[in-house]
């Protein structure tokens, strides 16, 4: 008796292990907000003082990113969105968020590196934390009603999001 006892304790155990590593599993992306969410009410303000909000965000489609001007991938991905930016600026807005970071670190680096697409520098987590939980770079794409269609977590390139535009788009 005593061993079918310890047998399902230890079969309670290995469930119980089983269930909370199959939740980390799912968690382990850092998402808040994934395709078919609304865009979260938000305000920011760019470097050249233009107010972004949900509202003006909406009506054609945008163009999300996050990320810090540290990190790696980041500074990787920047150059290529800028050049779907450079094509797709005047059918879609775009606002890139630097997360935990300095204004004047990030305008440096925006100058150093030739980026012209609207930059908010924030200082904490406050927006960042509306759309993800960890992890940089991250990319949302929303239609123009203000639904995210496909999101990028570290992964982005101009093909892949140009791709996603056009079919967007419809061209």
């Amino acid at each position: 008796m005593k061993r079918i006892f310890i047998l399902c304790v230890y079969v309670c155990c290995c469930i119980a292990a089983f269930s909370l590593v199959n939740d980390e599993a799912t968690k382990g992306s850092g998402d808040v907000l994934v395709a078919g969410d609304m865009l979260p009410l938000f305000s920011a303000v760019t470097s050249d003082g233009q107010k972004v909000t949900t509202a003006n965000l909406s009506g054609r489609p945008c163009v999300i990113v996050f990320f810090n001007t540290g990190c790696g991938d980041c500074r990787r991905e920047l150059p290529a969105v800028q050049k779907v930016y450079d094509e797709f600026k005047d059918r879609v807005n775009f606002v890139c968020i630097g997360r935990e970071e300095p204004y004047e670190s990030v305008l440096s680096f925006w100058k150093f590196m030739g980026l012209t697409m609207p930059v908010s520098p924030q200082p904490d987590r406050t927006i960042y934390n509306l759309f993800a939980q960890r992890g940089i770079p991250r990319t949302y794409v929303c239609n123009e009603e203000g639904r995210i269609v496909h999101t990028f977590n570290q992964n982005v390139n101009r093909r892949k999001l140009r791709k996603c535009l056009m079919r967007l788009l419809g061209l």
